[in-house]
């Protein structure tokens, strides 16, 4: 039998797909999950899964937002900052990203996720001493970022982005027909 290569062209939303069930698929392992260690293991990968989900729906999305722009140099502009600049900066400036509240409600969420995602990739390590009853123990390291984490923490990220990813679907911009959850992440049922 002959293998077909693959296309490599899809709907702009597959790889929002292909992340979202990811994290569903690694939040059932956590939830039938009983070694602690594995559940944190698995938590920080869904933390990391969380946002790039986001930021991976942000560039499609706006890459279809780019696409109505009636101005060619607008929409030059928008297609390179897509390219270029990073998620921080797209918050910013871009619109319906910048009129979300990101000091309450799903704004603050989303917040908390990217800086939860930030320590835990730009991890700084400490060295610290601490007296025992016998001694002290010399070169240890703060890792509460990753101790805390919990069995529960995994499925409040997924609430997280569905809902930061709605709350950007609600601003319906430039008339882009893609405006369902559940198109943007293979649900079914919304």
């Amino acid at each position: 039998m002959k293998k077909i290569k693959p296309l490599g062209k899809s709907a702009p939303h597959r790889l929002t797909w292909v992340y979202y069930h990811m994290m569903t698929d690694l939040i059932n392992e956590i939830n039938s999950e009983d070694d602690n260690e594995k559940i944190k293991q698995k938590t920080v990968l869904t933390i990391f899964l969380a946002l790039n989900l986001i930021e991976t729906f942000i560039n499609s999305y706006f890459r279809l937002v780019a696409e109505r722009i009636g101005d060619p140099v607008k929409k030059k502009k928008m297609i390179e900052d897509i390219n270029k600049e990073g998620i921080e900066w797209k918050i910013k400036n871009w619109p319906g990203l910048n009129k979300i509240d990101y000091g309450k409600g799903i704004g603050q969420k989303f917040k908390k996720l990217k800086g939860l995602r930030n320590d835990l990739v730009h991890y700084k390590p400490t060295y610290e001493r601490v007296r025992t009853f016998d001694g002290e123990l010399e070169g240890l390291t703060d890792t509460r970022i990753y101790d805390h984490l919990e069995k529960d923490q995994a499925g409040k990220l997924l609430k997280t982005v569905e809902d930061f990813i709605d709350e950007v679907l609600r601003f319906n911009l430039r008339g882009v027909k893609e405006q369902s959850i559940a198109i943007w992440l293979g649900k079914t049922g919304k």
